[in-house]
């Protein structure tokens, strides 16, 4: 089923594409100024401009592709940016799936049964692979995407700074910690925005994405059923629409049946949402909260509802700035992350039509959690050295991966692992490699390659391998490190 959606996904791609030769340059008169300067967050406007200036008609095209097949894939597209820049920064992470040992964000509970459209973020990363090999991240195909499912919806147009890479980590307990949930009141909302450096404005500006796209009767059903344990419903809203509510989902229904979080124009990008939000009208508790809470020193929430519900050009204008405010939220630039395949790491992916011959290997270091600091004439502090004799039994025809909590060195530290790696079959052992870092440690993970063929089942094994971390003066020894060992 999965390969039927992606086949039918690449159709219809294919058709938008070749539709739309010439057809996507953007009216400059119809863009939203943005005084928001991205440049000093390291991103621009024309950072693929000689690298790969076709990736924004590459991109529009995967969006309308998406959504001729579904109009409520703009919403879901629109989402994916939102649900990965809190968590981490705009780095993609909310891409990466499940693999052995590495737990990704898609499975948190803010992300599943709410995040979806990641077929379509992978048919257009395909894409630009196929024009641009290696110079787009999925980072900033995320970016580009969710600009365009608000501009082919209707919304406003702006600007798109770039020059993201992709992360090397994700987590889903920040996903959990850091998105905001549905049935968040007014100060929890507002906690929320300013942990990520946004401002109450940002809030009620970007919840007007809202103005798109459904939620399940399982996000609000206690909201209109049992609202804080009353055993009745919220009392802010509106009787008529809590009918509606109640047809929709009734006790015992099924909890997956939708409801659009917009109740005049649920496939449009405007400002009927704040419209709903005046009228008591809105679906989520959280959405609800902007216009029925006040709160000191935050008056102008309700204002701001009312200022866009009545001028939809100035909820455009405000949309478009607090999303590339958004946007520019801890982007990793420079060498630091990867380019990434968006659906897993570099250091996992095989890079064969067979993975038979090929096992992707995240090795921990263990190293002493602390230490006492002697200072070097170089400035760099104390040298920790360890013993380490270990082997590993894998599958070659899988993906081996082996993770655990282990220190992280910072302050551009380096790492050097000295000795033999072996490479071994039930036959014996098949080859042996001389390894010598070291390894820049100031992204956290460094991918060393070792040349080998494997087969069957598979050992790999590290023999008293001496491992050296040199950190620096005011470096501190915590967390977790690996090395991504590619055999």
């Amino acid at each position: 089923m999965a390969r039927l959606n992606l086949a039918i996904i690449s159709l219809v791609f294919l058709g938008a594409v070749l539709g739309s030769r010439g057809q996507y340059e953007y009216d400059d008169d119809n863009v939203v100024a943005i005084s928001e300067n991205s440049t000093l967050y390291g991103l621009s406007e024309d950072f693929y401009r000689h690298a790969c200036p076709q990736v924004y008609s590459i991109v529009r095209a995967g969006v309308e592709a998406a959504i001729k097949i579904q109009q409520r894939n703009a919403a879901s597209l629109l989402r994916l940016f939102f649900h990965d820049c809190f968590v981490q920064g705009c780095d993609a992470s909310l891409l990466l799936d499940d693999a052995p040992f590495f737990i990704g964000e898609k499975t948190a509970a803010a992300n599943n049964q709410s995040a979806r459209g990641f077929e379509f973020i992978d048919v257009i990363k395909a894409s630009v692979e196929e024009a641009c090999p290696l110079t787009v991240s999925c980072a900033d195909i995320l970016a580009i995407v969710a600009r365009d499912a608000v501009v082919l919806s209707g919304g406003p147009n702006w600007e798109v700074a770039l020059g993201r890479r992709d992360g090397l980590t994700a987590s889903r307990a920040a996903s959990d910690h850091f998105i905001p949930d549905p049935t968040y009141d007014l100060p929890q909302l507002l906690s929320s925005f300013q942990a990520m450096g946004l401002s109450a404005e940002d809030l009620v500006s970007l919840v007007g994405a809202h103005t798109m796209g459904f939620s399940r009767c399982t996000s609000f059903e206690q909201r209109i059923y049992n609202q804080s344990g009353t055993h009745h419903p919220d009392v802010n809203i509106e009787p008529g629409f809590l009918k509606q509510l109640h047809d929709r989902c009734p006790p015992h229904g099924d909890p997956n049946t939708l409801q659009p979080l917009d109740r005049e124009s649920p496939a449009s990008f405007d400002n009927d949402y704040y419209k709903n939000l005046v009228s008591q009208s809105a679906v989520l508790h959280s959405d609800g909260t902007l216009y029925s809470e006040a709160i000191a020193g935050f008056a102008g929430i309700r204002e701001l509802v009312e200022k866009f519900a009545e001028d939809e050009q100035a909820f455009f204008a405000s949309f478009a700035r607090s999303i590339v405010r958004m946007g520019n939220l801890r982007p990793l630039i420079g060498d630091k992350g990867e380019i990434g395949h968006c659906d897993l790491l570099n250091c996992l992916l095989p890079r064969s039509p067979s993975s038979r011959n090929l096992v992707y290997y995240i090795h921990g270091i263990r190293v002493p959690a602390n230490s006492s600091q002697r200072p070097f004439p170089n400035g760099y502090g104390e040298v920790f050295s360890n013993k380490i004799t270990e082997s590993y039994e894998y599958d070659s025809r899988q993906i081996g991966v082996y993770q655990g909590s282990y220190p992280t060195v910072r302050d551009g530290s380096v790492v050097s692992l000295r000795g033999t790696v072996s490479l071994a079959t039930s036959d014996g052992v098949r080859a042996r490699f001389n390894v010598r870092g070291p390894y820049d440690f100031s992204q956290l993970t460094s991918i060393m390659p070792i040349s080998g063929t494997l087969g069957g089942r598979s050992f790999l094994g590290i023999q008293n391998a001496t491992v050296l971390f040199a950190y620096g003066r005011n470096g501190v020894v915590k967390g977790q490190a690996k090395i991504c060992v590619e055999v």
